[in-house]
């Protein structure tokens, strides 16, 4: 009894639905002629004005392109020995010896920023070893340590006046 009655309200609902269809779709295709008819024209110009302004934009493009590329270039080389030094300095010189003679060449020469550290660091310490030198033999005598002086040994009379401890 209710697979009946499920039935039979799923007809009805089937055949609501295909009386909506039959009454919408005429309105509907009506409705799409009529956009076409108008919007076709409208389309037609805004396709040659997009045609036209992309033609001037192109060619504006290419006119500026030289320059620019010219520019881009000049960077790209500073930028390109810039980071090349960087990782010249980074790469090491194990790895150096076992590329190509040809690549090894085209690499920056490294920089000796260190070993000129180490070189400044070595100047400033023998200067001032030197100067070190230079005071102690121009400075007076070194203090001697004070030694207090030998106490003498208790008189009678210290002796005599120093409390005694009671005998038992």
């Amino acid at each position: 009894m209710t697979r009946s009655r499920t039935a039979h309200v799923k007809d009805g609902l089937l055949d609501f639905a295909d009386d909506v269809r039959e009454a919408v779709a005429p309105r509907i295709e009506s409705a799409a002629h009529t956009i076409a008819e108008k919007a076709g024209p409208a389309l037609e110009h805004g396709r040659e004005t997009a045609v036209a302004r992309g033609s001037q934009l192109g060619s504006a493009i290419a006119d500026n392109a030289g320059p620019a590329l010219e520019r881009g270039r000049a960077k790209a080389a500073a930028r390109g020995s810039v980071l090349g030094e960087a990782l010249a300095e980074r790469i090491p010189d194990d790895v150096v010896d076992r590329l190509p003679e040809a690549l090894a060449q085209r690499l920056p020469k490294k920089k000796r920023r260190g070993r000129k550290v180490l070189l400044l660091g070595l100047v400033a310490a023998a200067a001032g070893a030197v100067v070190v030198g230079l005071r102690r033999q121009s400075a007076p005598a070194p203090y001697q340590q004070y030694t207090a002086p030998a106490t003498p040994a208790p008189s009678n009379r210290a002796a005599a006046d120093a409390p005694q401890e009671p005998t038992a």
